[in-house]
C-alpha cells in the first residue's frame, strides 16, 4: 500500500458528484410519478362512489314512509 498525498475536494467536484445523484434520483421520480398518481386518482374515485352508494342504501334501510292523508 503506497501513501498517497490528499488532493483538495474542489466546488467542481462537489457539483458533478451531487448533481450525479440528484440526477438520478430525479429521473427515477419522474418515471414513477404518473402511474401512481393516475393510480391514486382511480382508487379515490372509486372509493367515493363506494361510500355514496353505501350512504343511500344505509339511508334507504333508516327511512320511515309517512302518509299524509287529508281529512
Amino acid at each position: 500500500m503506497g501513501a498517497k498525498t490528499p488532493q483538495p475536494i474542489s466546488r467542481d467536484d462537489l457539483e458533478r458528484s451531487f448533481k450525479e445523484v440528484l440526477g438520478q434520483s430525479e429521473d427515477t421520480v419522474k418515471d414513477f410519478l404518473p402511474p401512481a398518481v393516475v393510480g391514486a386518482g382511480v382508487a379515490l374515485g372509486f372509493g367515493a362512489v363506494v361510500i355514496y352508494l353505501l350512504g343511500r342504501r344505509r339511508g334507504r334501510r333508516r327511512a320511515s314512509v309517512v302518509e299524509v292523508r287529508r281529512i
